[in-house]
């Protein structure tokens, strides 16, 4: 167990993977907790490092020293560096670098439509609360596939903390061209204006692609266009629910009616 202080160029690091670039530039992302840690591990993906405060340390030795058994380097500061790289005002005393998982590209979607029959196209989603939720009832719901076009940083803390494992257990693309997989989705847009999803035939028969768009506007008219079903949920008294309960309710239906 090494310990270290602010100067150390491993903090200078992990304050730097706050930010997008860095993180993608080294490929890894930081998990904080000793739950999310266990899931991390159990996952498969590799942890890289191991940070712990000294509060944590003292109770959490046993721990600390099954990680380092298995060759994980830990290291230990006082609590008030901790707090520097930690972006949550309490902090559970423990955090990880762990490599980003190997996710496919737009190339395998032929294949991965053979066993994922249920996808999710995320339009610009910007709120990591909303897209920590939709990545956690996809993996509930069973759509183990999600296109993601030009949203919020899936690796962000905010994100994961919100999505809790969900990151382990989903296939992520990164894309922004829908065509790529038209030819083996049918793919449902969400609109105030669309059909009453709940007076429809959809056809079982299809894979299905349930697209959900910004939060703000909504699903671009470009997707709009192209999308084979324009779907909505009935409401009273108000126009829109929030992106990620609307999601979760879609997919809820879509999985399991």
């Amino acid at each position: 167990m090494q310990i270290i202080n602010n100067k150390n160029d491993y903090i200078k690091n992990l304050i730097k993977l706050q930010n997008k670039k860095h993180r993608d530039i080294c490929g890894v992302f930081v998990v904080e907790g000793k739950i999310a840690i266990v899931e991390a591990l159990a996952s498969g993906l590799i942890l890289q490092s191991v940070l712990t405060n000294e509060s944590f340390y003292k109770s959490n030795t046993g721990f600390l020293q099954k990680l380092i058994d298995i060759g994980i380097p830990c290291r230990v500061v006082v609590d008030s560096i901790f707090e520097q790289v930690s972006d949550v005002i309490t902090t559970q005393g423990v955090l990880a670098v762990v490599q980003k998982p190997v996710w496919s590209t737009v190339d395998d979607v032929k294949n991965l439509s053979n066993t994922n029959t249920n996808c999710l196209y995320l339009d610009r989603i910007r709120d990591p609360g909303n897209m920590g939720t939709i990545l956690r009832t996809a993996v509930a719901t069973g759509f183990g596939l999600v296109f993601v076009d030009n949203c919020v940083d899936v690796f962000s803390q905010k994100v994961i903390r919100s999505a809790a494992s969900a990151l382990y257990f989903l296939d992520i693309i990164f894309c922004n061209n829908i065509d790529v997989l038209k030819p083996y989705y049918k793919t449902i847009a969400t609109t105030p204006k669309g059909q009453d999803i709940y007076k429809m035939q959809l056809d079982k028969g299809h894979n299905k692609c349930l697209i959900i768009g910004n939060e703000a506007n909504g699903i671009r008219q470009d997707i709009l266009f192209k999308s084979d079903i324009v779907v909505c949920l009935p409401m009273h008294n108000i126009e829109s629910l929030n992106a990620s309960v609307a999601a979760g309710v879609l997919m809820y239906h879509l999985a399991f009616s």
